[in-house]
């Protein structure tokens, strides 16, 4: 049971850390995004809707 806890705990931490990340990244302009090898066609494609946002 403890494991299935630091793991949830883990996963949680991850999930929070990867949308920080996405937020950081969509607040770029497109010189910003272009100094770190994105478009923000390609940030679109890769952080469009989450599976809760699709209806």
């Amino acid at each position: 049971m403890r494991a299935l806890v630091f793991g949830l705990l883990s996963w949680l931490a991850d999930a929070q850390s990867r949308a920080a990340s996405r937020y950081e990244l969509q607040e770029l302009d497109a010189r910003q995004l272009r100094d770190v090898g994105l478009t923000r066609a390609e940030l679109d494609r890769a952080f469009g809707p989450t599976f809760w946002m699709i209806r």
